[in-house]
């Protein structure tokens, strides 16, 4: 039952991707994302461009891109908490500042790993500021 296409001979004549498909897809553009983000970050110290000049083309770029979803969604937007906005608004920008410390300090293969950890650290830091939320080993360890 785990095909890779399945017509639809109805509505498309075309192929439409299976879930199996999908998964691989999702996958593999995450894996692009991340890989170009490790080159990137790492390729900053051999760059004339500052951090800065790189946190500036980071985040405007992905601005200009969603500003029309942004500007359609804007009713459901505006219902946001604002806490949650500062929460994904400070994300990024301490996490890309550690990647590049990392980057510049550490062998390109421990890009990986400080790129995979850092997240869940930030993600942990920031609800404790936004929402006090403890950080605590217990929750997370089987009993």
């Amino acid at each position: 039952m785990n095909t890779i296409f399945h017509p639809s001979s109805r509505k498309n004549p075309l192929f439409i991707m299976s879930p199996l498909t999908k998964g691989y897809v999702a996958m593999s553009v995450v894996l692009l994302i991340w890989s170009g983000f490790a080159l990137t970050v790492r390729a900053v110290g051999a760059s004339s461009l500052s951090i800065a000049d790189v946190m500036l083309i980071r985040f405007s770029v992905p601005l200009v891109l969603l500003t029309p979803w942004a500007l359609s969604s804007w009713h459901e937007i505006k219902n946001i908490r604002l806490p949650d906005i500062l929460f994904i608004l400070f994300g990024g920008v301490p996490f890309l500042l550690l990647a590049a410390f990392g980057a510049s300090t550490v062998p390109a293969a421990y890009m990986g790993t400080i790129l995979t950890g850092t997240p869940v650290f930030f993600a942990a830091l920031l609800s404790l500021i936004f929402y006090r939320q403890r950080i605590s080993l217990r929750k997370n360890l089987p009993r």
